[in-house]
């Protein structure tokens, strides 16, 4: 593994690519790491060669079936980028996320536009005062649609919504609109679109709408500064066009990420209880190591893995921290970046603000609050919010020698997922699985057998 170049918060940017089951999320992923120049080559998730869906459920169902970590650098900025599943069912795996990201990137499909999941992502995001960006995808399936799209975003997602560019050529490129005031584009006018986000962005300044209104002309550094606050704070959400497949927007796309996205400095304090008051928690890179575990995994070649969002301080191999719950010292070991599976690199040293992962710590939980062992407040994570399950199952293991593994390895799956429960009635035997639907359950069931060996049957589950 190599040392990878450690970043501080004002040059980090954490986004989650969220939105409804197939709007090309994934394929965005890989054109945003072929042009950071993480990968060589874009992966398709037809052919399963994706960085991102590289479980055997996620090849096997060809979308993602769990959160994937991935990073990469622009305009020297690390990029962390969580890419989520879309389909209703598995949406835990995207609501977890939330907690360690400081921009939620909406992505809506050109030609279908708002979904289900669009709606419950987008709300929950707000939710959690996250910065929120809605990125219209494949454009180039439906030109002539678009400004339809853009009417009906606004509808239903409100007026907060404002354009940052607009697609050129028959939407085989787009022209910045945040940048530039002069240009052509196929619908709308450049010069109208900058000056509604100029003058959108600013109302959050008192000093700059009156500089404005005064003759005086706002420069991009005051207008940066503005759209990053308005955007913190849900005043401005912007739109933004791409085409994943072909990468159309997808330079613009980091270009503002890197530029005008909030770093973890400028976004919205976390939120935490420290004993029964919640309190605020600035991103604070001096302060006593803090963090909270959004993920866990278990890795082939890794074992198990915890994914972190540092809160305050930083994290070394050497550093001893406690976890909230039993105060029990740990030992950091090795701190990873992951891209995918495939890709750990060995992080010498992560700030706050940073998304990293540690590998082998057997009994953290998602929602675990880590801290260093000199801090003595009691901090625990603010209660989440996940729908219940909806769907039971019974299940019996096909081979009798695998029914000793078979409650342990339910055990660990739940770990990972917010939204699954298991039951075992020690009186009858009876496994019972809890989901969210059946897409849900045989994600679950899948794995069983390609991460444990273990097959099972199944049946409905008695009720009481």
């Amino acid at each position: 593994m190599k040392l990878m170049t450690t970043y501080l918060p004002a040059d980090i940017r954490n986004i989650a690519l969220l939105g409804h089951g197939g709007v090309g999320k994934t394929t965005l992923a890989e054109n945003l790491l072929l042009r950071m120049g993480a990968i060589p080559r874009m992966g398709s998730v037809n052919e399963a060669t994706t960085v991102s869906d590289f479980d055997a459920e996620a090849k096997r169902h060809h979308h993602s079936t769990g959160s994937s970590l991935l990073f990469g650098v622009w305009e020297g900025k690390q990029i962390n980028i969580i890419d989520t599943p879309g389909h209703p069912e598995l949406v835990g795996q995207a609501l977890a996320v939330l907690h360690a990201v400081d921009t939620a990137v909406i992505v809506v499909d050109a030609v279908l536009g708002v979904q289900d999941n669009t709606l419950r992502l987008f709300k929950a995001a707000g939710d959690l005062g996250l910065a929120r960006m809605i990125v219209v995808n494949r454009i180039d399936q439906a030109a002539a649609n678009l400004p339809f799209l853009i009417a009906s975003l606004k509808t239903e997602l409100g007026d907060h919504l404002h354009c940052m560019n607009l697609p050129v050529r028959s939407a085989s490129d787009v022209v910045d609109c945040f940048d530039h005031d002069v240009g052509h584009a196929d619908f709308g006018s450049v010069a109208d679109v900058h000056r509604e986000m100029l003058e959108s962005s600013i109302e959050v300044d008192d000093a700059e709408v009156d500089r404005y209104f005064a003759g005086e002309k706002i420069d991009l550094a005051n207008l940066r500064r503005c759209f990053v606050k308005a955007m913190v704070s849900g005043h401005v959400i912007p739109i933004l066009f791409t085409a994943g497949r072909s990468g159309v927007g997808v330079v613009d796309l980091l270009h503002i990420l890197a530029a005008e996205g909030p770093s973890p400095t400028h976004a919205r304090p976390r939120r935490m209880l420290r004993g029964s008051e919640e309190v605020a928690i600035e991103c604070d890179q001096t302060a006593p190591f803090l963090a909270q575990v959004f993920k866990v995994t278990t890795d082939p070649q890794l074992g198990r893995l915890a994914m972190l969002r540092i809160l305050q301080g930083s994290l070394d191999s050497q550093t001893i921290f406690v976890s909230a719950t039993d105060k029990k010292p740990r030992h950091a070991n090795k701190v990873l970046r992951i891209e995918g599976r495939d890709r750990p690199e060995q992080a010498g040293s992560a700030f706050a603000g940073d998304i990293i992962a540690l590998a082998k710590i057997e009994d953290l939980r998602v929602g675990d609050v880590l801290h260093a062992i000199t801090v003595t407040d009691d901090y625990a994570a603010l209660p989440p919010s996940y729908p219940q399950p909806t769907l039971s199952l019974a299940l019996e293991v096909v081979d009798r020698k695998e029914a000793g593994k078979l409650g342990v390895s339910l055990v660990q799956l739940v770990e990972e997922d917010p939204t699954l429960r298991y039951e075992h009635d020690p009186k009858t035997n009876a496994h019972i699985l809890r989901g969210l639907g059946p897409l849900h359950l045989q994600v679950v069931i899948e794995r069983l057998k390609s991460r444990y060996a273990i097959e099972v049957k199944t049946h409905p589950a008695a009720t009481a």
